[in-house]
């Protein structure tokens, strides 16, 4: 995946269907999720109907990709080099609320996404994961499509 489209992917789902259960998350609601967080690993799966048309698991060791979530309840997602996407967010009942998310691509700022939650099904003191699921459409053909990130708290 290029790099505009994985972060892209992973924060901007309007149609969201989490299928985790709550006791199949491992959340410590103790922990604050503001960080610095690095994505270490991604698994993006496309399906048509049942049958799975796509998957793509790499990501970049190079030139890592960041989640930064700030107290103030603003965030981006970016590499070391280019900011992806800017965004307010919430963090309640296991889900990250992303409101007022505009992403970027080479610099230059794409028309405000609609507000849209990601599920959270770990939060650990160093490790984040978020799940997705939800809809694309390709060629007038509607995929689903399931995304598992995984981060690590960054100091």
């Amino acid at each position: 995946m290029t790099k505009f489209y994985a972060p892209l992917l992973i924060l901007c789902s309007i149609l969201f269907f989490s299928c985790k259960k709550d006791n199949e998350r491992n959340i410590d609601n103790t922990i604050s999720i503001v960080g610095k967080w690095k994505l270490v690993k991604d698994s993006y799966s496309l399906y048509n109907g049942d049958k799975l048309e796509y998957s793509d698991d790499s990501i970049d060791e190079l030139d890592p990709e960041y989640l930064y979530l700030y107290a103030d309840g603003t965030g981006k997602s970016a590499n070391t080099t280019d900011t992806w996407g800017k965004f307010n967010y919430t963090f309640t009942n296991n889900q990250i609320n992303y409101s007022n998310y505009v992403a970027y691509n080479d610099g230059n700022p794409l028309p405000e996404i609609e507000p849209f939650s990601l599920s959270v099904t770990s939060l650990t003191a160093t490790k984040l994961v978020i799940h997705e699921e939800g809809t694309e459409v390709h060629d007038n053909v509607t995929y689903r499509f399931v995304i598992n990130s995984e981060f690590t708290r960054e100091k």
